[in-house]
């Protein structure tokens, strides 16, 4: 509680210096981030692209923190706060997941990311590809759409949604010298 109201007293003053949260593992940090990003939105909302990056050590939490924003970020939208999400990880070497590429997928196949649905629990979340470059997840059973939801590192690029969650490697790489075909989370980038 301590950090979410130094936070608000940061961003009300427009004083842009680190908060910097140390705390031991299973105190409720995550909740910090999660809230923290709605209060930017909510108070800020002017904010578009990307305003917000949080990163953790290992794919593993990316992975499972992104599937309780999910959840999250859909209680939110639903409330009338536009705030959308993406995932962003590296893809190589042999210990990584199936690449979330949009040209991999097809209407129908099932995500892993997404542990369950927000609205009824389901476990099977599925893709609509509304177009080639867009897999735009689903639940099987309510057929609740996250349209604020971007899973490859591909439509995150393209789209800039709000809050990034992923590895350090892949954001440091993206906004210094890996990729220069886009804009980089809303700004121009120059080779």
């Amino acid at each position: 509680w301590a950090a979410i109201q130094k936070f608000v007293k940061k961003l009300i003053s427009d004083d842009s210096a680190p908060l910097i949260i140390r705390a031991p593992t299973g105190s409720g940090k995550s909740l910090i981030f999660y809230t923290c990003t709605a209060l930017m939105k909510i108070l800020k909302p002017d904010l578009n692209d990307t305003f917000a990056f949080i990163t953790f050590p290992t794919r593993a939490l990316n992975s499972q923190q992104f599937s309780e924003m999910v959840r999250f970020f859909y209680f939110l939208n639903k409330e009338g706060i536009e705030i959308s999400l993406g995932m962003y990880m590296g893809q190589t070497g042999p210990a990584a997941m199936k690449p979330l590429d949009p040209s991999a997928y097809s209407d129908g196949d099932q995500i892993g990311l997404i542990e369950s649905c927000p609205e009824c629990s389901c476990k099977k979340i599925i893709v609509k590809k509304p177009h080639s470059e867009r897999m735009l997840p689903v639940c099987q059973d309510c057929k609740a759409e996250f349209s604020n939801i971007f899973l490859s590192n591909k439509e995150t690029q393209l789209f800039c949604p709000n809050v990034l969650i992923g590895t350090p490697d892949k954001i440091v790489n993206a906004l210094t010298h890996d990729v220069y075909s886009h804009t980089v989370f809303g700004a121009p980038s120059v080779k």
